[in-house]
């Protein structure tokens, strides 16, 4: 229902006629087969994105699987044909990685802290209960009006507020602590930057300004948010999981840059447990596209998940 809220009637007739299909194909399996057997799993979540993404905001897709290829290929042939001119196969994803600087914007992802251009600072706080974000216009310079300036500060705000709800998936009670503004068609241009970018992503219920001037708003919780996936739970280090990536992100850029060189990594014992572990087959795989250009070592100087690549 609360993704419903925003779709178009074309959407929703669309999917239905879907679900009709799948809820027909599964009745005439049942109806046929003799042995039991699995009639219907739900999507895995590459497709579950596909289903949700917005068609006019893709330019392109790119993939560097060719297993991963050939399967979103058949996806997209069956209920969004319109991408299959747009999605490209890649041998080599880093490429794009270093254009567009994604490792340092993935990074931002898991920092409470986010200075925007503007100067404007976002406080991100995840807690049992809720989601507090607080506005700071920081070292700004505060010129005329009150009003106006705070309007000014919430904006630039309010817009990135609303793209780091979704991309840190933000979920459950959601307060935003904006910088005070009284005149309710301020409160109202606020509200609509933001009901304008989560509009998009078919989640969210706003509440708007309470009497004290926060902003409610509650988000459909869809799994976990990032820093909870990825992060030590109230503790500002890494978990091994984020280490080891951030470990094999940081020699291919070495190997990038260095060609021919040969590395070696100290790894602190936990990380260096889990790099080896038999349910953890990345670094072999990894081995085995890049070649023998890295030695792994235990080194238990190191702390926590921490390494050092010389």
């Amino acid at each position: 229902r609360t993704k419903a809220q925003f779709s178009e009637d074309s959407l929703l007739v669309k999917e239905a006629k879907i679900l009709a299909d799948t809820m027909n194909h599964l009745i005439n399996e049942s109806e046929q087969i003799k042995k039991p057997r699995i009639l219907y799993e739900e999507l895995d979540a590459i497709r579950i994105y596909f289903r949700n993404i917005d068609d006019g905001k893709i330019k392109r897709i790119i993939v560097d699987d060719r297993l991963l290829f050939s399967k979103i290929k058949q996806y997209l042939c069956e209920v969004a044909p319109s991408f299959l001119e747009r999605i490209e196969f890649t041998n080599n994803s880093n490429i794009y990685f270093d254009n567009y600087d994604i490792d340092q914007k993935i990074q931002e992802l898991f920092e409470p802290k986010l200075v925007l251009d503007s100067g404007v600072v976002l406080h991100f706080n995840e807690t049992p209960a809720l989601v507090a974000i607080d506005v700071d216009s920081h070292k700004l310079n505060h010129f005329g009006n009150s009003e106006t300036f705070a309007l000014d500060v919430n904006r630039k705000a309010a817009r990135e507020i609303g793209r780091q709800i979704i991309l840190r998936n933000l979920a459950g009670q959601i307060v935003i602590d904006f910088l005070p503004i009284k005149r309710e068609s301020n409160r109202k241009i606020i509200t609509e930057i933001i009901l304008k970018i989560l509009k998009k992503d078919k989640r969210s219920i706003l509440y708007g300004f309470t009497k004290l001037g926060l902003f409610e708003l509650s988000r459909r919780r869809m799994g976990e948010s990032l820093s909870h996936r990825f992060m030590t739970y109230q503790e500002p280090i890494r978990n091994v999981k984020l280490a080891s990536s951030d470990l094999l992100n940081l020699i291919n850029r070495e190997l990038r840059q260095n060609p021919g060189k040969i590395f070696v990594a100290h790894c602190s014992p936990n990380l260096y447990r889990h790099m080896n572990a038999d349910s953890n087959p990345n670094w072999k795989i990894f081995l085995g596209s890049i070649g023998p250009v890295v030695k792994l070592l235990e080194n238990k100087k190191l702390l926590g998940f921490n390494f050092e690549l010389v």
